[in-house]
C-alpha cells in the first residue's frame, strides 16, 4: 500500500467510526496536532493501552454533531504529495441540535513511515468561525436531555395523531411506509433500553459499542416485519418504547451520561438524534403528498 492509500483509507475509517481499523493504518507512536484555539487543539500521541490519540476530547466534541453519515462524510482530495508526506484538502462537517451546519475545509499533512500513518497536522482555513460555532453548539446541548428526548416524543404523538391509517400504509421511501418507520423507531429505542437494563445487570458503566454495519443488516431483515405490523400498533407501540425508555435516561446520573458523550455514544442517551431524522423525512413526505 503507498503512501495515498494509507492516507485515504485512514480518511474511509474515520467516516466509518472503524477504530479498529485505524488503528491497524497507524504507526505505533502515530501524532495528532490540532490548533491550539479548539477544544481538542494541541498534540495528541497513542497511549500505552494503544488507545486512538483523537478518542475523548476530539470525539466528545464531534461525534454529537455528527449523527448521519452526511455529516462525518470528509470528502478528502489529495493536492501534493512527495515520498513520505501527504497534503489533503478535506471538509468538517457538523449539524447542532438547531439544525444548525458547519462546512469548514481543512487542509491536513500527513507523514507516512514505514507504510504506517505518523503524523498528522490540521489547519482549519477559518479555526476562529469553527470555534463560535462549536460555542453555539454547545449552548444549544445545554438544553437538557429530557428537553429534546420530550420534544422528539412529543413529535411521535403529534405526527402519528394525525395521519390517517391510510397514509400510514402508503409506501413513502421505498419499501418502507410510515407505519413500518415507526415500528422501527420502538425497536431500537427498546433496544438501547435492554442495552442500558443488561449494563445496570453486569454492573457495567455505559453499554458497549455496537458494529454500525449491523444497524443495516438488522433494518432489512427486521423490515418486512415491521411493514406487517398493523400501523395504528406501531405508532401506540412507538410511543410507549420511547415513554419508557426516556423515563430511564432520566434516571440516569451526570457521570454515566457524560461517560457515554466521551466515548462517541450520545444516541444512547439522546434518542431525539435518531427519532428526529425519520420524523423529519416523514414529515417531508406528508407535506409532499398534501401539496
Amino acid at each position: 500500500m503507498d503512501r495515498i492509500d494509507v492516507v485515504l483509507q485512514s480518511f474511509r475509517a474515520v467516516e466509518r467510526r472503524d477504530r479498529q481499523g485505524l488503528l491497524e493504518l497507524e504507526h505505533a507512536d502515530v501524532e495528532f496536532q490540532w490548533p491550539p484555539s479548539l477544544p481538542y487543539g494541541g498534540t495528541a500521541r497513542r497511549d500505552e493501552s494503544r488507545s486512538h490519540p483523537t478518542e475523548g476530547r476530539w470525539t466528545a466534541t464531534w461525534d454529537p454533531l455528527q449523527p448521519t453519515e452526511a455529516e462525518r462524510r470528509m470528502d478528502p482530495r489529495v493536492v501534493a504529495a512527495n515520498e513520505d508526506e501527504v497534503v489533503v484538502l478535506w471538509h468538517q462537517r457538523a449539524i447542532d441540535a438547531a439544525g444548525n451546519r458547519l462546512d469548514e475545509p481543512v487542509l491536513g499533512l500527513y507523514q507516512v513511515r514505514e507504510g504506517k500513518l505518523a503524523r498528522a497536522q490540521m489547519f482549519y482555513f477559518d479555526p476562529v468561525a469553527v470555534g463560535e460555532y462549536l460555542a453555539r453548539a454547545k449552548r444549544v446541548a445545554d438544553e437538557t436531555l429530557n428537553e429534546r428526548n420530550a420534544a422528539s416524543r412529543a413529535r411521535i404523538r403529534a405526527i402519528g395523531g394525525h395521519v390517517s391509517d391510510e397514509a400510514l400504509s402508503r409506501p413513502f421511501e421505498g419499501p418502507w411506509t410510515a407505519g413500518a418507520l415507526f415500528a422501527h423507531i420502538a425497536f431500537w429505542d427498546r433496544l438501547v433500553l435492554e442495552r442500558w437494563s443488561r449494563c445496570r445487570e453486569t454492573g457495567r458503566g455505559v453499554p458497549e459499542g455496537l458494529d454500525e454495519a449491523m444497524f443495516d443488516l438488522v433494518n432489512d431483515a427486521a423490515l418486512p416485519q415491521w411493514v406487517l405490523v398493523p400501523p395504528r400498533e406501531a405508532v401506540e407501540e412507538c410511543q410507549s418504547a420511547s415513554d419508557e425508555l426516556d423515563a430511564y435516561i432520566g434516571s440516569l446520573d451526570e457521570g454515566s451520561i457524560s461517560e457515554v458523550v466521551a466515548a462517541g455514544r450520545i444516541r444512547l442517551v439522546d434518542r431525539s438524534l435518531h427519532r428526529n431524522e425519520h420524523l423529519d423525512a416523514l414529515d417531508a413526505a406528508l407535506l409532499s403528498d398534501s401539496s
